[in-house]
Formats: C-alpha cells, structure tokens, sequence
C-alpha cells in the first residue's frame, strides 16, 4: 500500500528563459539545466559543449610539480621506473596509460598490475621485491598506494623512493612518498576531487608534456582514449573534467590506433568505424572484458593488450578477456540461479529486503 511521495523542486523561470535566450535551448532543458546548478548560461554552455581548453590545470592537483620533477630525474638519469596499477578497468587503464606515455618521452619502465587472488587490492609486499629485483629506482603508482602506508614505507628500506597518484579517500596518516598525487588529501584543497585513478594520470602526463615543451593539445588527443575507459568504467560524475575527458575520449576511442584498443573494440562487436561510441558501451561492452580478467584470472593480460604494439598480439590477448568475459557470465548466471532457488525454497519472495550469503 506504499503510494509514491513526490518532492518537486522548485522552479527558477527567469534562470530558465535566460538559458533560452543566451543557448537556444528549449524550455525543458533550461528547466533541467538550472535544477542541476546550470544556471549561468556559461557553464551551461560548458556542460553542454565540454572542450579541451576547459579543462583544469594540472597544477591544481596536490603536488604535481614534486612529482613531476621527480619524473623526469629519473628519466633524466635513466632510473628505471616501476610502474603499479590496480587489477580493475581503472587501475588497468591508468597503467597502460602511464607507461605508454613515460615511454614515449624515454623512460625505462616496467609495468605491474596485481593479481586479485595471489595479491589482491592495492600493493602487496611482493610487488615492492619485484620493483627492487627488475632495478627500479622510482616505485610509481597509479589508483592505488595513499594507504598503502607500511609498503611504502618498504619501498624506502629497498633504496627506492616511491610517487603516489590515487584518487582514493586517504588515511589520517598519509605515506611517506616523495609525493602524493591524490585530489582527495584533507591538507590539500583541490577542485579534482571527481577524478579517476586514470584521470588524475591523464593530467599528470600533461603536467610533464608542458615541462618538456610538448604541444599539450596534441598530447591529450593522443591519450583521450585510454582516460576514457578508466573514467567510464569506475562511475565516475560526467561533469567538470570528467565531461571533457567522456567527450573527447569518446571521439578518440573510435578513431584510436592502439592496437590494444583496436583489438578490444574488435571482440566487443564494435569495430564498425560509422558506429557512433557512447559511455553506455564502455560500461557494458569494453570495461567488463577488462574487468572479468581482473576478476576470474590475471588482469596483467589486459595490460599486456593495451601495452602491445602489434595488432596480432593485441588480438590474442582480447580474444582471452573475451572468453573469460563469457566465463564471468556463466558463472554469474548459475550463482544467480542458486540464489533465486535458496529465496523459493526459503520463502523470501514477499520480503521488501533480501539478503544472500554463500
């Protein structure tokens, strides 16, 4: 007998009809617009028509520059660089997205993502004494590491010095790191706080392209791809940088070059070059193949895929997330039906809340 209880907010004609006149929009989405906080015609017109030249600064992340300076000594020395993800689409995306940039200015990079059973989130202590064996000096990290407090702390008793770039909520004690890239740190106001673990990657990378003189315009076009899926895939807000990244990243995925991304595209039934990309396929098409492999099996093989620099290898490891993608499914269909069996047979069905464990 529960009957629907509306809260109708309320209206602001004058913001409405200004949107209709300055935008040329029409009435219901000046109404929609202004509910949402749009009601200044300007950034209705930046949530509308997102554009790269409205994205933030990079500088408004928490230390950027330390962890740009520190990137590019060791680039300048030719230290090896560790670089550790997450085993999710983000954590994936982000390395993938990282390495392939630090390679491109001349890095020495070796790229890890962590297994979910052997592993499991975050870094594990085996991850610190593989960075020390492979020779690194700078142990970064991407979507993962603010707290990670006692591994960091590891890192410095092998001899490494350690960058964090996260997005997660921080601990009351941060890491020791010689820097903490996260827009979510309480002794840092930033305005980044919606940002992705590749997000913050992303503007990072155009921190360090500008200090080296590249043509950012360039850079970001070149890397829209990668930021999209990360961002799409971990339900991030689609508003501030996050709609210019969606949108831009959108355009670039479709047109993209990497063989990894080409090849993922390719066993998702999306390769049509005339089809037009949307949020909704990276969240149902491309992210779950990346994240089944996180999940059921070793999530470096996606990394693999959006590392490789040839098409066939690309294909051969897509080809592995989609089998597992299909091995996710079934398995998550038979746990289906045993829940649904567990509520017939313990006569939950007219129960407003249902609970099942196994």
């Amino acid at each position: 007998d529960l009957k629907p209880i509306w809260n109708i907010a309320d209206r602001g004609y004058q913001e409405e009809q200004l949107l209709v006149d300055e935008l040329g929009i029409s009435s219901i989405a000046a109404t929609l617009l202004v509910q949402r906080g749009y009601s200044d015609p300007r950034d209705a017109e930046k949530f509308l028509n997102p554009e790269i030249e409205h994205l933030r600064q990079p500088a408004d992340l928490p230390d950027c520059e330390a962890a740009v300076r520190r990137i590019l000594l060791a680039k300048e020395c030719n230290e090896r660089i560790y670089v550790h993800g997450d085993y999710d689409v983000d954590g994936v995306s982000s390395a993938a997205l990282l390495t392939r940039f630090l390679r491109l200015i001349g890095c020495d990079v070796v790229a890890h993502v962590p297994h979910r059973e052997s592993e499991g989130f975050g870094i594990h202590d085996k991850a610190v004494q593989w960075a020390k064996e492979s020779g690194a000096g700078l142990f970064l990290t991407c979507d993962c590491g603010t707290s990670a407090n006692d591994q960091i702390d590891a890192v410095y008793e092998q001899g490494m010095e350690a960058v964090i770039t996260d997005h997660h909520q921080p601990p009351p004690i941060l890491p020791k790191a010689h820097a903490i890239v996260n827009p979510h740190r309480k002794d840092v106001i930033s305005p980044c706080t919606e940002l992705s673990g590749a997000g913050v990657v992303f503007k990072l990378c155009a921190a360090i392209a500008t200090e080296l003189g590249m043509p950012v315009d360039k850079y970001y076009r070149a890397f829209f791809d990668l930021a999209v899926l990360g961002t799409v895939a971990d339900v991030m807000p689609l508003i501030d940088d996050n709609r210019v990244i969606a949108r831009h990243g959108l355009i670039e995925l479709r047109r993209t070059k990497k063989p990894g991304l080409q090849a993922l595209l390719e066993v998702s039934d999306l390769s049509d070059p005339t089809r037009l990309l949307t949020t909704r396929h990276i969240g149902f098409q491309l992210g779950p193949r990346i994240n089944a492999v996180g999940r059921i099996d070793d999530a470096g093989i996606a990394l693999k895929m959006l590392l490789a620099n040839e098409l066939d290898e690309a294909r051969t490891h897509a080809r592995f997330l989609n089998e597992k993608n299909q091995e996710r499914r079934t398995l998550q269909d038979q746990v289906a039906e045993r829940v649904f069996a567990e509520i017939m047979q313990r006569d939950l069905s007219n129960q407003y809340v249902i609970v099942v464990a196994q």
